[in-house]
């Protein structure tokens, strides 16, 4: 009488994606900040201001930690199912 439905393969946890792609965004926000902060330095850099070299040299420090910080984000990101599934959409042939 009664008819089992057939079951779907359980999907990955919406929230484990959910977490890798907010890293990713997260990681891509300080990015733009730090090179934002590094460009804006080095625009109004002068050598006669007390610590402008300190101040450049860590705007640049910063920005090298931004982008490894990011690197690791977007290889996590595309690592995941996530990002598996997002290059095979981008991969077929329109």
């Amino acid at each position: 009488m009664y008819s089992t439905a057939p079951t779907l393969p359980a999907a990955p946890a919406p929230g484990a994606a959910l977490a890798v792609r907010q890293q990713l965004a997260r990681t891509q926000s300080a990015l733009f900040d730090a090179r934002a902060a590094l460009l804006a330095l080095r625009d109004d850099y002068t050598d006669d201001a007390p610590g402008c070299f300190a101040r450049l040299r860590a705007a640049i420090l910063h920005h090298r930690a931004a982008r490894a910080a990011y690197a690791a984000a977007a290889a996590a990101f595309h690592a995941s199912p996530e990002g598996q599934r997002l290059h095979r959409l981008r991969s077929r042939s329109f």
